[in-house]
């Protein structure tokens, strides 16, 4: 071989004839197959470096997510907490501790850059008037210090009439954070009362709009699935022409709550046209279906008024059971933040010792149990019972005052 056919070969693999070479310096020559297999064999390095430091990179936030979520109150720890200050609703508690719980864990995947892959979930509480929907909201809040922006559906109406929109419930939150946008989009939590007054109208079409129903149902599909709302820099409504900012909802977390006055008619009518016909009755079989608890579900929902793609929105339904005289009497002593504790401080700051008889306590639950005003009806019932108490005890010397159940039966009979 001359020195010219040599200085022809490709210098990885030797071969030269019919070759086409590409010159990278004097004393290198590479053809193309050459040059291509060392292309594809460095395409592939990189990708399998890259695959290799994404997974680092995932092994390591994730590493960095299970630090953090193990700092957060478990389900069955924050149900402990909230029963030191909520009486009653077992169930409920246990369903919201772990509503609230997954929407911290979402918040931390979210910032390690893994919340693609956890969606959230709205709850819906349903439950007679004073069975402590918001207060629950509000206790879960406080203890786990999360940003709670409280609104009454019965104010809100469609974007363009009089009224508040469902955009001012973000501004709302937003004020609750300080202004601070951050935490409104990745720790706030929204809560709608009185959402059943939304309900439609009417099963028929109308030409009249609904501004205050129907219409903010469809407002508030966007809203809580996950939109990117103007909200006023100074705080308040927005006005036109004035500068905004933009909040995202995605990550915020959506509870609604009513009362739901009817629905259980739905619920028992559903059951007995279950019901087998003819002469023969399994007695048994019936006294079973009537002690089963009536479970408020999705379709009762929707049969009620509300648009099923709301209801889609509000996929965890939590239903509250009207409390129970037990339940009615701890709430006035038992919890923290018991009806009577209140009183008995306000009491203490003029060195006065208020105590409540055993029997008073039964008289004053008894009276709410029976005009099933709920928990928030006791408060109410104490004041009367309390009322020439509050009135004369500062002026006179007094060191100890006892609620007696007569004291309770001569203010109630005086209504």
């Amino acid at each position: 071989m001359t020195d010219k056919q040599a200085k022809n070969l490709c210098t990885a693999c030797g071969e030269g004839e019919g070759k086409n070479k590409v010159a990278y310096s004097d004393e290198l020559l590479i053809c193309e197959d050459c040059l291509d297999l060392g292309k594809n064999f460095l395409s592939e390095q990189n990708q399998l470096e890259l695959e290799e430091t994404k997974v680092k990179a995932e092994k390591f936030g994730m590493e960095k997510v299970v630090e953090e979520v193990s700092k957060l109150p478990k389900p069955a720890e924050l149900v402990q907490k909230l029963d030191e200050y909520v009486i009653g609703p077992a169930e409920a508690k246990r369903m919201l501790s772990v509503a609230i719980y997954q929407h911290q864990k979402r918040v931390i995947l979210n910032n390690y850059g893994f919340g693609s892959g956890a969606k959230k979930s709205n709850l819906l509480l349903i439950g007679p008037t004073g069975t402590g929907k918001t207060f629950l909201a509000e206790t879960i809040a406080l203890l786990t210090d999360l940003p709670i922006h409280i609104e009454d559906a019965t104010t809100l109406t469609e974007a363009g009439y009089v009224g508040d929109s469902v955009e001012d419930m973000i501004q709302g939150l937003v004020d609750k954070c300080g202004g601070d946008i951050a935490l409104a989009e990745s720790k706030g939590i929204v809560f709608i009362d009185e959402i059943d007054k939304l309900r439609k109208r009417g099963d028929s079409a109308s030409l009249n709009r609904d501004p205050a129903g129907d219409g903010v149902q469809s407002a508030l599909l966007k809203l809580s699935e996950g939109t990117e709302v103007r909200i006023s820099t100074t705080g308040g409504k927005k006005q036109s022409g004035n500068p905004t900012n933009i909040v995202n909802t995605s990550n915020i977390l959506f509870i609604a709550s009513g009362a739901f006055e009817g629905i259980e008619e739905l619920v028992k009518g559903e059951s007995q046209s279950g019901t087998k016909a003819g002469f023969i009755i399994d007695k048994e079989a019936t006294e079973k279906e009537k002690s089963k608890p009536k479970v408020v579900l999705a379709k009762h929902v929707i049969d009620y008024g509300m648009k099923p793609e709301f209801v889609g929105r509000f996929s965890t339904i939590v239903n509250l059971e009207p409390l129970s005289m037990d339940v009615m009497k701890a709430i006035i002593t038992d919890s923290k933040k018991s009806m009577f504790t209140s009183h008995q401080l306000l009491a203490k700051a003029d060195g006065i010792a208020l105590t409540i008889s055993d029997d008073a306590v039964e008289a004053i639950a008894n009276d709410a149990f029976e005009k099933k005003i709920g928990a928030r009806g006791l408060d109410g019932t104490i004041n009367k019972v309390l009322s020439d108490f509050s009135f004369e005890s500062p002026s006179e010397q007094c060191e100890e005052f006892e609620i007696t159940k007569e004291l309770v039966e001569k203010k109630l009979k005086a209504e």
